[in-house]
């Protein structure tokens, strides 16, 4: 979860999606992924670690909290999971590329 979270904040678009694919591959669940992925985030939140990092973490867990709502209901998962991704990497606020976890 926090590969895939750094992924998204950091706009690595491709290494988000390769990591949804693998999950999806080991037969993994999804919508629990997503769960544990918004659980991390609202960690870093609030660890208020970098100020600016925030925006960009509270429209990741508000992408993912309503994707997570729309995947009860679509066939495939991945999908919805996959445009998220790509939503708030292409979407959300480009305020920093430090990570709390003290990546880059």
């Amino acid at each position: 979860m926090q590969a895939f979270a750094q992924s998204i904040l950091g706009g690595a678009g491709s290494d988000a999606l390769q990591i949804i694919a693998d999950v999806h591959k080991n037969g993994g669940d999804l919508a629990h992924f997503a769960r544990s992925t918004v659980s991390e985030l609202r960690s870093a939140v609030l660890k208020r670690q970098n100020r600016e990092l925030e925006a960009e973490a509270l429209y990741a867990i508000e992408v993912l909290a309503e994707t997570l709502r729309e995947m009860r209901f679509v066939v495939e998962p991945r999908i919805s999971l996959e445009m998220a991704a790509l939503k708030v990497i292409s979407g959300g606020p480009r305020l920093s590329r430090t990570m709390p976890w003290g990546g880059s």
